[in-house]
């Protein structure tokens, strides 16, 4: 039986943003969604890609599931379980006009699965497609949001982040209120908590940058203009006054140490350490957070020249939500607090988007950075930067009036600290911490 896997060009002007061909070129990861369907196809189906009408209309003559790349299922067992009853069943299956079968012997019946929502997501909005490229489709539980109309429903048992995070959203200073996201109607359960938000049809920055295989999309001319629109929030962030604040030693120093601990403490650590010691010119993960500290001590002075301001608190490219064509963005998923709003080192929100931009977070984060190996058995990451991306970076946090190395010392300290948050998937911890070496040595030697 064939598995027809319908992907055209895209047409639909809203979705060209993506700069890919078609939906089933878009990536998750390092696979396609047309590689990922393609491997979890069970082998009782022969594999066909269909780019036309034509050439689809011939093989709905033959015993075939036809599947359309803007469908994707929401979890991979069912999916699995769904392909096995179309393989056995001698009736036609259809659900809606995206999925079918068709038999060899013909037949007035139809099993129609429309309705199960629990099946499939269709990819008509860019919403959509960031649902699926966040939440990892294929994976064994599809995290489904709850979106309904012009809201998008978010929920998590931690109480207290969602907590935070409403308090932060909704006492966003007015000079910059049109930069986030409206939120609305705070719920606590006894399982967790959530708040509604207005829904855009955009993607963040993170997956603009990312989908694409290869080099980043976000670069020469857009990196310049996405800049350009981020700057204009920052520089309206300066002039907000607030009272409470945290300092450049707590979030780089104490912090990281927090962290550090934390770290040693996970099963993975002596693993780590060995193959630090193995392929770096360090001794093991002891020695880098050392060399680490001793640097931001010695630099300390510098960093605290720079003022505290009204910050985002996570500034990174996927708490960015972007148009192009507008030129557009909406903030979410602050750092948030509990009580009064806080102000952050100017460098903190700027070190976030450094490790998006120059430091490859994004693409670590998607599983898209592999570790390659010198013929003396040092490591590295794949991760390369231009130097006119480098450069137009600089530029811009000149017009700040902030140094780059400045940025990127605070920048080498989230990548440090950011490691125990990931221990749930030992190879990205590993490839955090060659990349935390690569800026540390970088730092060193400037």
């Amino acid at each position: 039986m064939y598995f027809v896997y319908y992907n055209p060009p895209i047409l639909k002007d809203v979705l060209n943003i993506l700069g890919v061909p078609s939906m089933g070129d878009v990536h998750i990861g390092k696979l396609s969604l047309r590689d990922t369907m393609r491997q979890y196809v069970p082998t009782a189906f022969e594999f066909v890609e269909v780019v036309d009408t034509e050439t689809l209309s011939q093989y709905e003559k033959k015993r075939a599931l036809i599947w359309n790349a803007s469908v994707v299922p929401k979890n991979r067992n069912t999916f699995e379980l769904f392909c096995k009853k179309i393989l056995y069943s001698h009736i036609p299956v259809r659900y809606q006009s995206f999925i079918y079968s068709t038999t060899d012997t013909p037949s007035d019946a139809v099993v129609d699965v429309s309705n199960d929502k629990d099946l499939f997501l269709i990819m008509e909005t860019l919403t959509d497609i960031s649902r699926v490229i966040h939440y990892n489709i294929m994976s064994r539980h599809f995290n489904d949001l709850q979106i309904a109309g012009d809201s998008m429903r978010k929920y998590s048992t931690d109480k207290a982040k969602i907590w935070a995070e409403y308090t932060y959203l909704s006492n966003v200073p007015a000079p910059v209120q049109d930069y986030f996201v409206p939120v609305s109607k705070l719920i606590e359960t006894d399982d967790g908590a959530s708040y509604d938000m207005v829904k855009y049809d955009m993607l963040d920055v993170a997956i603009l940058h990312t989908t694409k295989d290869g080099a980043p999309n976000m670069s020469g001319e857009n990196l310049r203009l996405l800049l350009k629109i981020i700057g204009h929030y920052l520089e309206q962030s300066r002039e907000i006054q607030l009272k409470s604040h945290q300092t450049i030693h707590d979030l780089v120093i104490t912090k990281t140490q927090a962290r550090l601990q934390q770290l040693q403490a996970w099963s993975g650590y002596a693993s780590l350490n060995d193959f630090v010691a193995r392929h770096t010119d360090f001794d093991g993960l002891d020695a880098v957070y050392d060399a680490f500290f001793d640097l931001a001590h010695t630099h300390m002075k510098s960093l605290q020249s720079y003022p505290n301001v009204f910050s985002h608190g996570d500034l990174c490219f996927s708490n960015i939500l972007y148009h192009p064509p507008s030129g557009v963005i909406k903030l979410i998923d602050p750092r948030g607090y509990t009580q009064d709003l806080k102000s952050l080192p100017q460098l903190y929100d700027l070190a976030k988007l450094s490790h998006s931009i120059l430091g490859g977070y994004d693409f670590i984060n998607m599983g898209k950075t592999t570790l390659v190996f010198d013929a003396d058995m040092r490591v590295a990451t794949d991760i390369q930067n231009t130097d006119e991306d480098t450069e137009i970076f600089r530029t811009f946090l000149a017009d700040l009036s902030v140094d780059l190395d400045a940025v990127r010392l605070v920048e080498t300290a989230l990548f440090l600290s950011m490691l125990p948050l990931h221990t749930e998937n030992t190879q990205k911890v590993f490839v955090l911490a060659i990349r935390a070496i690569e800026l540390l040595q970088d730092r060193i030697g400037s």
